[in-house]
């Protein structure tokens, strides 16, 4: 059972397209510094739409591998939110509100993580988001 995607705001929205982010930024300051490596490189230029696009399609590549391994190792994925129901049993909740139990004779448990707010610095959107909130304003070009 998984609520939005596989791999979770790790895979999806925080830990790898943060790491696919941050290895542009490495690769655009080594061009800054070329020349200390005898290589030359003029005036390297950032495009902040394609490092995006670039993060993006690393996590789409590695969540879509994990539903290749779904798949190839039988193992039944249910798009929803889900809750244990009794012993065995899952209540899953799919995106248009309808409800349906599934029986299972191993049910792993995996939370995932989500963003927590500290008292002393609130996400408001402008200054402070969370990783989904970013992703999101990011592709809508709303920051």
């Amino acid at each position: 059972m998984e609520k939005e995607s596989l791999g979770g705001v790790c895979l999806n929205w925080g830990c790898i397209p943060t790491k696919a982010l941050l290895k542009s930024a490495q690769v655009y300051e080594y061009t800054k510094h070329a020349a200390d490596y005898g290589i030359t490189v003029n005036n390297p230029v950032h495009n902040f739409e394609a490092v995006i696009k670039r993060s993006r399609g690393v996590a789409d590549k590695m969540s879509k591998g994990i539903q290749y391994l779904m798949k190839k190792n039988k193992i039944d994925v249910i798009m929803g939110f889900g809750k244990l129901a009794a012993p065995g049993k899952l209540e899953v909740t799919s995106t248009d509100g309808k409800k349906q139990i599934h029986e299972a004779k191993n049910i792993i448990i995996a939370t995932g993580g989500r963003a927590r707010a500290l008292p002393s610095l609130p996400i408001d959107d402008k200054k402070l988001l969370d990783t989904a909130r970013l992703w999101y304003c990011r592709s809508n070009q709303n920051l």
